[in-house]
């Protein structure tokens, strides 16, 4: 009886141990966990908005995030860049839109006209801009020593606006200098001079990269500038019916071996209107051509692409306030392309034209017109022979 008794409290004892040890270890468990989120939170001294573009995944300062908003509906403001969708009314204040697609030159997905777009609010000084992107994620915390430089060959856009590269969750962000993208002029020309002297130094290569950059140029103009809605493609289709017949007489000519074509189906009618097919080559080798015999700024020829969609969104601003043509249903004409580059020519190229205007610009507007064509064809041999 005794040895049972003894027995008992032996393994009541051994319970009360055991159930303690777990309590314990739970307890311990416990409050290593509490230490490790408080060392957590208080490496935290960093705080990033997130986003995507085209898949990818971007962030920017929370601290320079006023807000995140949605909107559709923007007011076109004409000779503006062409990443600039717009101005906005936010609660009474005006601001400008900037699409960062088409800033970074990445593809942009086509939407409906009513369709709302994801914006970021930003504030950069006294200046505030609304940013669309694709997909707006969340707040991500991180230790700001995380934060790694990115490699010179890093990313799809210029390493000069990204801040660094982090990875949070095995999801690798990349860290963008908004100041950089959205800061003041004097900001800019700070960039711009510290190139300059590379770019000058490098001027037949940047020549060779304008004509890689231009391959597919055209698709990048007829997507992001002449993307009609239903309305439009209505129009442009009537447009084409009532006009088709017509179009080799109007626009396609022959020089010596070469065809300049005009338009094959209805459907490249459709991508390419107002401008004439054969307008889009032509125009890229005079483009070329001309910066290769020293007609822009080093730094203008070196964006490639990026000056070619500039050039093609100011003559189409043109157009729409009527400068080329009272008609309804204007067309492009070839020597609309020179006001797109004057404002970027070299006064030495321009003296001409300058001359003429004073001289013959009003007795005689169309010789002037010729003489802007010439111009932008004069280093064009292959094409057109000197007479």
């Amino acid at each position: 009886m005794e040895n049972m008794q003894t027995q008992t409290a032996q393994s009541t004892e051994r319970t009360i141990n055991t159930a303690l040890a777990e309590n314990l270890g739970a307890y311990a468990t416990s409050m290593n966990r509490e230490a490790t989120e408080k060392e957590k939170v208080a490496q935290i001294d960093y705080k990033m908005v997130t986003f995507s573009l085209a898949g990818k995944d971007y962030a920017i300062d929370i601290m320079k995030v006023k807000e995140i908003a949605k909107a559709g509906r923007f007011t076109y403001v004409p000779n503006t860049l062409p990443f600039v969708l717009g101005v906005y009314n936010l609660r009474g204040d005006i601001i400008p839109i900037v699409d960062l697609r088409l800033f970074f030159n990445i593809d942009v997905p086509d939407r409906q006209d009513d369709a709302l777009e994801n914006m970021l609010i930003v504030s950069i000084g006294e200046q505030t801009f609304g940013i669309v992107v694709d997909m707006i994620d969340k707040v991500v915390g991180i230790q700001k020593s995380t934060i790694q430089p990115p490699h010179p060959l890093f990313g799809d856009i210029n390493i000069k606006y990204i801040q660094g590269v982090v990875e949070v969750e095995n999801r690798l962000f990349i860290l963008l200098d908004i100041e950089r993208i959205f800061g003041s002029k004097s900001e800019a020309q700070a960039i711009s001079e510290e190139d300059n002297s590379r770019k000058r130094s490098t001027a037949k290569v940047e020549v060779k990269t304008v004509k890689t950059q231009n391959q597919n140029v055209d698709e990048v103009i007829q997507k992001r500038l002449l993307l009609k809605n239903h309305e439009g493609r209505q129009q442009t289709g009537m447009i084409y019916s009532s006009k088709k017949d017509s179009f080799d007489a109007l626009f396609g000519f022959v020089n010596g071996p070469k065809k300049f074509r005009c338009y094959r189906d209805e459907n490249e009618f459709m991508n390419t209107y107002p401008f004439v097919t054969y307008q889009f080559d032509l125009f890229k080798a005079a483009f070329t051509e001309l910066s290769a015999h020293g007609a822009f700024p080093g730094e203008y020829t070196s964006t490639g692409a990026r000056s070619l969609l500039d050039i093609f969104h100011r003559v189409l601003n043109k157009l729409a306030q009527g400068h080329y043509s009272s008609s309804a249903n204007p067309v492009v004409p070839f020597d609309a392309f020179y006001e797109g580059i004057e404002d970027n020519l070299m006064d030495n190229f321009k003296q001409s034209i300058f001359l003429a205007e004073n001289n013959i610009g009003e007795e005689n507007p169309f010789a002037l017109r010729v003489l802007k064509a010439m111009l932008l064809v004069k280093y064009i041999p292959k094409d057109f022979k000197s007479t």
